[in-house]
């Protein structure tokens, strides 16, 4: 499935790094992720039309992005990578969907 053709999208999901967007469904990202259910459950109804990406934690050692709390990567995060976390979600969290696409240069960014 593809969310970015969907007609029933409620929310687009933002790049912080690229301001690109994904369409997505509310319910299917809070199904899947904690975090998505706490922000959903946290914002006023009218703001969850659009939900940015988090940004990475920072690594040990890995620059840090001076316009956080001190705690975040400054490495930005690829579109690829937005799209690789919601298909994952999207497919009921089967790691297989994505596993041949995660390699030493992004599995940071997708676990943090």
């Amino acid at each position: 499935m593809n969310p970015s053709h969907s007609v029933l999208t409620d929310c687009e999901l933002i790049n912080p790094h690229t301001h690109s967007a994904v369409k997505v469904h509310k319910a299917i990202l809070a199904s899947g992720s904690q975090w998505f259910l706490r922000v959903f459950c946290r914002t006023k109804k009218e703001l969850q039309h659009k939900v940015e990406v988090p940004r990475p934690i920072a690594e040990i050692g890995a620059p840090i992005d001076a316009g956080t709390d001190g705690q975040h990567c400054a490495t930005p995060v690829s579109d690829e990578i937005v799209n690789r976390i919601v298909k994952y979600i999207y497919h009921n969290q089967d790691f297989n969907v994505i596993k041949a696409e995660i390699n030493g240069g992004n599995v940071s960014q997708i676990y943090s």
